[in-house]
């Protein structure tokens, strides 16, 4: 009941849990718990777009995604009353298909992968393509080349800095490069000091991999998204 007390105050579900819980593990040693990683970043981009008028209501909101940027969109979508696209591959695990499908949103599983580009290639084809024929009755958040997925992590730097000094050493998984970049780049206008290193995995290009097969989903990319940054990055 206390959680769910703490809770009340919120006007719905992503306002509640956009931000992680910081946990302490040990001295000096941090943990960000998001509830899922990516309803920060859906939730700012659709607010974004609402503001600026690149998005009304009666227009459908489209992406490309295999995990939880499809599913922080998908609750953002619900609460807003848009309908919900999500052009996705065979790697999406059942489940979260599954909890796609009940906040309302249409999954596309696209089943060939492009020679050069594999199956990332082949979503953002096919999500131009229905883009194409909807014309300006869509909306793309453009997760990967946005400035609006960075922007969003300020939220969360500001939380990081107003625990703790933001001299620290950042550590986290890249996909969009949304997180990383957009959290170290706030850190270091508070402490021109602070370090980010990016944890890629096996197969992923982003930091010049040859692509392949990947085991380890939330993290890699078969192309190099705009939001990856590789100055920013110390290791």
């Amino acid at each position: 009941m206390d959680a769910v007390r703490k809770r009340l105050p919120f006007s719905g579900y992503s306002a509640a849990y956009a931000l992680p819980s910081i946990i302490r593990c040990e001295t000096n040693l941090y943990l960000a718990q998001f509830a899922f990683m990516k309803l920060l970043p859906a939730k700012y981009i659709i607010e974004q777009a609402l503001a600026r008028g690149t998005l009304t209501h009666g227009m459908k909101v489209l992406e490309t995604s295999s995990g939880t940027f499809a599913l922080g969109l998908a609750v953002v979508c619900r609460e807003r009353g848009f309908q919900l696209e999500i052009f996705t591959d065979p790697v999406m695990e059942k489940g979260l298909e599954n909890r796609l499908s009940s906040l309302g949103a249409e999954v596309f599983i696209i089943t060939e992968k492009a020679k050069q580009g594999g199956y990332q290639r082949s979503r953002l084809d096919a999500l131009h393509a229905r883009m194409r024929q909807l014309g300006h009755s869509c909306f793309w958040p453009r997760q990967y080349e946005t400035p609006d997925n960075p922007a969003a992590y300020k939220l969360f730097a500001d939380q990081i800095s107003g625990m703790m000094d933001a001299d620290v050493t950042l550590v986290g998984s890249v996909g969009s490069g949304g997180s990383t970049c957009g959290t170290i780049e706030r850190l270091r206008q508070k402490a021109s000091g602070a370090r980010l290193v990016g944890v890629d995995t096996f197969n992923s290009v982003i930091f010049g991999q040859p692509d392949g097969e990947r085991k380890v989903r939330g993290l890699g990319n078969s192309l190099v998204p705009k939001n990856v940054r590789h100055e920013l990055y110390d290791a």
